[in-house]
């Protein structure tokens, strides 16, 4: 800083000293120097509110944890050899542990779309113990749909 701009500051404060009483000192002109002259950014930017019209600032607009519902995949067609552990449907039409080859035979599609808990149950051989297990724990898919299956086919929320 130039000596003739100090002097002037100098008998500015001296000023400013005598109307309202404060001492101000070389060290606070220095600090105030260095802040106009050499600002300090925010280390961290802050984003701009986004709230909506009316909206409370301190309410995020969508609620965390909540994502757009991904679509459910397609599950890869089961082949090797099924088995339905549910019941046997009255009349025959399917029996507990029966076998299936490849695929659940045509001729199943009709009880199939009369009783969806049937293809719940039809699972292949490999996971045969797990489906088990499962048919006897209370609250799994398979319970119910177990379930479902022995009081005729009527789902009642079990």
């Amino acid at each position: 800083m130039s000596t003739k701009r100090k002097q002037e500051q100098d008998a500015e404060l001296a000023a400013e000293e005598a109307s309202d009483g404060v001492m101000v000192t070389d060290t606070d002109l220095e600090a105030a120097e260095v802040a106009a002259a050499d600002p300090v950014p925010n280390p961290i930017p802050q984003p701009e509110p986004t709230a909506y019209e009316g909206q409370d600032q301190n309410i995020p607009a969508e609620p965390f944890g909540v994502f757009a519902a991904a679509e459910p995949e397609a599950a890869p067609p089961v082949t090797g050899p099924l088995i339905y552990l549910g019941p046997n449907i009255p009349g025959g039409r399917l029996l507990q542990s029966t076998v299936f080859r490849t695929e659940v035979p045509a001729y199943l599609q009709p009880l199939i779309a009369e009783r969806p808990a049937v293809s719940d149950l039809i699972v292949p051989v490999s996971d045969m113990a797990a489906v088990q297990a499962r048919i006897v724990k209370t609250g799994t898919a398979e319970y119910v749909a177990y379930q479902t299956l022995l009081q005729g086919g009527i789902d009642n929320g079990i």
